[in-house]
């Protein structure tokens, strides 16, 4: 008994030693002194605390465990609780301090950066519904906006850096894959990306010489490691509805409209109510699903994934879908100590179905009939008691002579309005003939080899391509669909082409430090070759109307339409350059690079071949100055840097094939004595320039960055001023040149601005952890000289035009020195008359010539985003919003060279009435209107289009890793996600974002194409 006593004391005093509190009391200091805010926490718990503004802690613990020091931009440390020592010193991170970015042909230490470069990681882009990569890069970048014209399943999204600068081409930035020139990046799946690298100033992009001059945009894919290996499933799903759609006039309120032109009876009308956007419109669904495989040894890495997407819009039916595959397979494999090769090859095979946009100008656009059509038309007439009597629709005759009328799947004929009798039909008999699809195929990667014959000399040879393949196919049958409105024949058409690209570069690049001096040196060579082969044809007839015989093989040998055509090109240009870098004692930087490119004749005759683009840079690190260090409280101010750079770059993309000389085109067909068809060929209408070159831009960037509070907060400023010349423009070419128009090097724009990029990331304890992310910049454009001289300059193209209406063409867009490029030019309204016409300021009193001013121009002064990330525990949410300020649209959202279509709710309430004459916006309605190009150009169309948008609110959970590993699982993440969730704005079409185009004038022109939507998604990512 007494053994048993004693024992059970023991144990009880062993137990009261395991379990007594213990308060742990310290102080955390770097090298310079107290370090304030660090999370000093019982690891596993919540139980936590934070040291004061002197470094000093206290926490109360039970028993032993383990204690943990960490603080941002440090490495965290950990003690016994019995073992924390009375002052603990943190040690920097080495890998926050030397995070790297990719610059072009190399990678760069982030604190020796000397330009004006933004990174993004792969965090930021995954998790979200977008199709594409550039789509997430949204707001998140300053100085970067991303542009669409439209919300359809595959439409493709732009980068625009830095303003506009470029009157004849896209300003789409060079854009390069591991290291790949590529289009675009839309057949990349965002899970494969692990960086995107902005190069936005001109010293930063000049290595890339003439193809720079819209900025850079460097994409790294995921690759391989010992320390990450894992097998990957992600999906998600998504539904989608229009974000808004312009509310149009119900039933009353079209009648009401029209008949006030007092030219159309009420016995024109038909009985339905017909809200043709909730008949066209529903309920889009996207499905993505994502496996792969990464990891790799010492000598072997891999990275490998296939995604599965399918995007079916909210069009009704499967006629607006997209769906592909996509692959990554990046491999790499040191051989010996000295050499490594690998490879990065991406994969897409895909297929789309489009539907007509543009409703504005699109003659049949299936969109313009879900907003312009006549709302007293039914969509189907159920019996034949609800047939039109008039003769011009009379379906059953129409069937009993062959003539196909228009049905719905049930046998039902196709509503048709009485008063819209040409161009638009009812929308859904459109869609139900439209048919048009695309399959593409691409192949693009790199294969390279990378040699170390001594210490800190690497060189690179690698070889890459692009091979794409695109065959497309249209088909549309016999139809009627009234008298007006009907074709006897079937038509079908075929198209594909090929693309084979090719680059071959030599690079090395040499590191060396001596002492403080760090000195880097890169050279080398380029060699890149395209060639492009194109045949397409189409005929009226088939022998089968079946679907089965929708192919060229089975047209109507008797059928009188038939064409034929096809086209190629090959370009080649080689290129040489070099950059040198030197670092002193990680406080002053210099740096410098040139790039000389040469092109074949196919974009430059031989005396204007080659270019030559410098750069130079500087950056002084003075936070590594020892007056600094002496001086400033680390604690508050850790680190700060100023750079500068200048730089030109070029934009070879301006030019196109043989623009420079004269040539024969190859159009239309002769018929020989009936012998056979000929195709004609007919000399150019464009005279010969052999001076012609690119486009040039000379660019000054000052920066600084800095980082406060032990760099949780970080803090980067930029101004720069960009000088575009050399444009290209197309003028009237000297009538004795017998040809009507000849390009020319003239013009110049400048583009400047401030960029802030504001991050504050930080913890409380252990369980909760934020970050918050903002940036805003500013652009002012301004044609500094017009390609007209004094003169307003509007392009040839139609595409430039407000065209409304086959009855008028106003220009809207101009530019001119003094504004904005393609700022609105519209008529002013004074007033309204007694008979509620509008009047509009003269000539003479506007101060124009012709009786027109600006009204507003699609350049915003500034853009702005920011994100919000908080986690608590297993929890995760982000929230993130954008928006644009200082940005005007044209908005075309009635059709008035279409009587008698429908208009805007918001026409309607503020047009001009007897009884409210005096806050009318819009004129009384005529029958006329389309033949009235004041109207059509008249400033009530012009409207802000500033607006703020929450894109995205995702909330995610992730399992614990306690659980998961009972199941051998490694990571399990679950979310639901809101994205375009609210928008903030007083424009009322249907997105604020809509432009017509993503260059030239169209970007001041909103046409009402394929909506943005609206998503709801859920997700799941899982790996082992």
């Amino acid at each position: 008994m007494p053994k048993k006593i004693l024992l059970t004391l023991v144990v009880m005093m062993f137990c009261a030693g395991a379990f007594a509190q213990t308060v742990i009391t310290g102080k955390v200091v770097d090298a310079s002194g107290p370090v304030v805010g660090a999370a000093v926490v019982e690891a596993g718990t919540s139980n936590g605390t934070s040291t004061d503004l002197d470094g000093l802690f206290r926490l109360t613990v039970t028993g032993n465990p383990t204690i943990e020091i960490s603080s941002i931009g440090y490495a965290t440390q950990s003690f016994a609780a019995r073992s924390v020592p009375s002052v603990v010193t943190l040690v920097e991170d080495s890998e926050f301090i030397e995070e790297t970015v990719v610059v072009g042909y190399g990678v760069q230490k982030k604190s020796n950066v000397t330009g004006a470069i933004a990174s993004v990681k792969s965090e930021t882009l995954q998790n979200r519904s977008n199709e594409n990569v550039v789509s997430s890069l949204q707001g998140k970048v300053a100085g970067v906006q991303i542009v669409s014209s439209s919300g359809a399943p595959g439409s493709e999204s732009s980068f625009r850096i830095r303003g506009y600068s470029s009157t004849n081409s896209s300003p789409d930035p060079l854009i390069l894959v591991d290291g790949l020139k590529v289009r675009s990046i839309d057949y990349l799946d965002p899970e494969s990306v692990e960086s995107i690298e902005v190069l936005k100033d001109a010293a930063s992009a000049a290595i890339y010489g003439s193809q720079a001059g819209n900025g850079v945009v460097l994409v790294t894919t995921k690759s391989g490691s010992e320390a990450n290996t894992r097998l990957f499933y992600n999906n998600m799903f998504s539904f989608r509805n229009p974000m808004e759609n312009i509310k149009m006039l119900n039933a009353e309120q079209f009648k009401n409209y029209w008949m006030e032109t007092g030219s159309i009876s009420a016995d024109q009308f038909q009985n339905a109510d017909t809200n043709w956007q909730d008949v066209m419109f529903e309920t889009g669904f996207q499905q993505r699903h994502t496996v792969g495989l990464q990891g790799g040894n010492n000598r072997f890495s891999y990275y490998v994934d296939a995604t599965y997407l399918n995007n079916n819009g909210i069009i009704v039916g499967d006629k607006d879908k997209n769906e592909r595959v996509t692959g990554q397979v990046n491999v790499s494999y040191q051989v010996k100590p000295w050499v490594k090769v690998g490879t990065n090859v991406s994969i897409e095979r895909g297929k789309m179905t489009t539907v007509s946009e543009n409703a504005s100008i699109a003659t049949g656009s299936i969109l313009g009939g879900a907003y312009y059509y006549d709302p007293t038309t039914p969509v189907v007439y159920m019996n034949d008691s609800e047939l039109p009597s008039d003769p011009n629709f009379d379906y059953r005759a129409a069937e009993a002579a062959g003539l196909n009328p228009m049905k719905d799947a049930d046998g039902h004929y196709f509503g048709q309005s009485f008063l819209l009798t040409s161009n638009l039909y009812n929308p859904m008999s459109m869609l139900s003939i439209r048919n048009s699809t695309n399959w593409r195929t691409n192949v693009n990667g790199t294969a390279y080899a990378d040699l170390t014959p001594i210490k800190g000399l690497t060189f690179t040879s690698r070889f890459g391509f692009r091979l794409s393949s695109n065959y497309s196919k249209g088909f549309t049958p016999r139809y009627w669909v009234h008298a007006f409105q009907q074709s006897t024949n079937v038509s079908i058409s075929g198209s594909g082409n090929n693309q084979q690209y090719y680059q071959w570069e030599n690079f090395a690049n040499y590191f060396k430090t001596i002492g403080k001096h760090d000195i880097s040196a890169m050279a080398g060579m380029e060699f890149a070759s395209t060639h492009y082969e194109s045949i397409n044809a189409a005929a009226n007839g088939l022998v089968n109307e079946d679907e089965r015989f929708w192919y060229l093989s089975y047209y109507d040998p008797t059928a009188l339409s038939r064409t034929m055509g096809g086209s190629d090109y090959s370009r080649s240009n080689l290129s040489f350059f070099g950059r040198l870098a030197y670092t002193y004692a990680n406080r002053y930087n210099l740096q410098a690079s040139i790039r000389s490119d040469a092109y074949g004749m196919s974009k430059l005759s031989k005396n204007n071949r080659w270019g030559i683009f410098p750069s130079v840079s500087a950056g002084w690190t003075i936070s590594n100055e020892e007056f600094f260090k002496n001086n400033i409280n680390r604690d508050f101010f850790s680190f700060l840097k100023f750079r500068g750079s200048w730089g030109i770059n070029g934009n070879i993309d301006s030019l196109g094939d043989f623009t420079w000389t004269n040539a024969m085109s190859m159009s239309g067909y002769y018929n020989i004595n009936d012998t056979g068809m000929v195709t004609n060929a007919n000399p150019s209408t464009i005279l010969s320039n052999p001076n012609l070159t690119w486009e040039e831009s000379r660019q000054i960037d000052f920066g600084m960055d800095a980082r406060f509070f032990r760099d949780r907060l970080t803090l980067g400023v930029d101004y720069y001023s960009k000088n575009t010349t050399n444009m290209l423009a197309s003028i009237v070419a000297p009538a004795v040149s017998g040809t009507s128009t000849t390009y020319v090097n003239r013009g110049k724009i400048n583009n400047s601005g401030v960029e802030i990029d504001l991050n504050w990331r930080d913890a409380i304890g252990k369980d909760f952890t934020y970050s918050i992310s903002a940036n805003l910049s500013t652009v002012h454009n301004m044609v500094v000289e017009s390609p007209q001289g004094n003169g307003r300059y509007t392009p040839f193209s139609w595409a430039t035009f407000d065209m409304r209406g086959a009855n008028f063409f106003t220009p809207i867009a101009y530019l001119e020195e003094g504004y904005p490029m393609w700022y609105i030019r519209a008529f002013k309204v004074k007033e309204f008359d007694s008979n509620g016409n509008a009047v509009f300021y003269s000539a003479e009193e506007l101060g124009t010539d012709d009786g027109r001013d600006y009204a507003g121009d699609g350049i915003p002064d500034f853009t702005y985003g920011i994100t919000v990330n908080l986690a608590y525990k297993n929890f995760d949410l982000t929230v993130f919003a954008n928006g644009v300020q200082g940005v005007e649209k044209f908005l075309c959202a009635q059709r008035p060279d279409l009587p008698i279509a429908n208009v805007p709710e918001f026409v309607y309430n503020h047009r001009w009435t007897a009884s409210n004459p005096s806050d009318a916006i819009f004129p009384k309605p005529t029958t006329n209107m389309g033949y009235s190009v004041d109207y059509a150009g008249a400033d009530f169309w012009a409207f802000d289009a500033s607006y703020f948008k929450i894109k995205q609110i995702q909330l995610g959970y992730t399992l614990p890793q306690s659980l998961l590993k009972k199941l051998n699982i490694k990571g399990l993440r679950v979310y639901g996600s809101i994205e375009n969730a609210f928008t903030f704005t007083k424009y009322p079409g249907n997105d604020p974002e809509s432009m017509a185009g993503t260059y030239g004038a169209n970007i001041a022109l909103d046409r009402v194409s394929y909506p943005s939507t609206k998503n709801y998604m859920f997700g799941v990512n899982f790996s082992f």
